[in-house]
């Protein structure tokens, strides 16, 4: 498969991942849980409301006084800011009218910066989201009606429905006729005026092979890694066990989601056992997903979770080159290594900081 990152523009970000407990949790409690977490849900939404209009009639009543007025508004348009869904904020930035999307069914805007600084202070705070990424697989399973990919894409694509979910297409690929008919098809009878679509991909990770790191950088964007690290999140890491033993993601949990993309069964045990994982935290868990066509699945599956605070970011195969596997063009186990040789500054970010054991031993400087 080419390169997924190379024809975005401002797409970067593979990937980590450590050690820590790795579990076999049994798929139960599945609609006790949903149903907990959606009365929780519906308690949080109604205090929202309640505090709303208590502000409101707040700054009602000291109208009079022209100081409390202006901080009354001060801390409305604080409060405004905080609470704007993901989506909106990504609506407020600039329409994409590239070529490629010409053409395709819905709403793409830019890459916007405010949406990925708005999506790293959510890690750091705790705040709901999910980031997730739609390549050409995803566009070509998803034309067909009544899968689960036909479902996420329309899901995911909807701001109504999904208003804390940044879909991120690949749209490069809609250049390719074949894609762009498949992207149509899946989208065909959908509300065009709901839909907010990111032309973007990974979320930048913070990684030493990661060249765009120091623009991103300079535009206020850490990379997710560092900055789930630094705010000491709780992870939960589903993917293949290779990733289990990428020391630079400090990981809680691991969840194997090994042959589920392609078994209903498993995709619906994984899903469950992340749910059960994070239920038994004491706060809401980042999940990192390298896991295909199941992070999608589970993350339409889990919007609950979502409004309650936990994250979700797709970064598919990023983390496989930091693991020795080189399944994309771009994630060369022996170019990562150089690059991190070349780039160490101190005794504590050399490959052992950022490597599975034993992968740069392969490729030698």
């Amino acid at each position: 498969m080419n390169d997924e990152r190379a024809p975005i523009a401002l797409a970067n970000a593979h990937h980590t991942s450590t050690g820590a407990m790795h579990v076999g949790i049994r798929a139960k409690r599945a609609r006790t849980v949903r149903a907990r977490a959606s009365a929780l849900a519906l308690a949080v939404i109604l205090c929202l409301l309640a505090r709303e209009r208590g502000d409101a009639s707040e700054r009602g009543d000291r109208g009079d006084d022209g100081s409390a007025k202006a901080s009354s508004k001060a801390t409305s348009e604080a409060m405004a800011t905080a609470t704007k869904g993901l989506k909106e904020i990504l609506t407020q930035g600039e329409r994409d009218g590239g070529g490629c999307v010409r053409g395709a069914f819905g709403r793409f805007y830019a890459p916007s910066i405010e949406t990925l600084r708005e999506t790293q202070r959510r890690i750091e705070r705790r705040i709901g989201f999910a980031w997730v990424r739609w390549g050409d697989a995803e566009m070509s399973k998803s034309r067909i009606v009544g899968t689960d990919m036909y479902d996420a894409v329309r899901g995911m694509a909807s701001m109504a429905r999904t208003p804390e979910t940044i879909l991120n297409v690949g749209a490069h690929w809609l250049c390719q006729d074949g894609l762009k008919a498949a992207w149509n098809a899946a989208m065909e009878g959908a509300n065009a005026s709901d839909t907010a679509l990111h032309s973007f991909f990974y979320y930048p990770m913070g990684d030493v092979a990661d060249d765009g790191m120091p623009g991103w950088r300079e535009k206020g964007v850490l990379g997710w890694t560092e900055v789930a690290r630094a705010s000491e999140r709780k992870v939960i890491l589903v993917g293949p066990p290779h990733v289990s033993r990428i020391p630079f993601v400090k990981h809680d949990v691991f969840i194997d989601a090994s042959n589920a993309a392609s078994d209903e069964k498993r995709t619906r045990e994984v899903i469950e056992q992340t749910i059960e994982a994070g239920e038994a935290m004491d706060e809401p868990p980042l999940v990192v997903a390298c896991a295909g066509f199941v992070a999608k699945t589970m993350v339409m599956e889990m919007q609950t979770q979502v409004a309650l605070g936990w994250g979700f970011l797709d970064v598919g195969t990023a983390l496989d080159g930091y693991a020795g596997i080189k399944s994309r063009d771009y994630n060369d186990p022996a170019v990562y290594c150089r690059k991190a040789r070349e780039r160490q500054k101190g005794a504590d970010d050399g490959v052992d900081f950022w490597f599975a054991p034993g992968v740069c031993d392969k490729h030698p400087a």
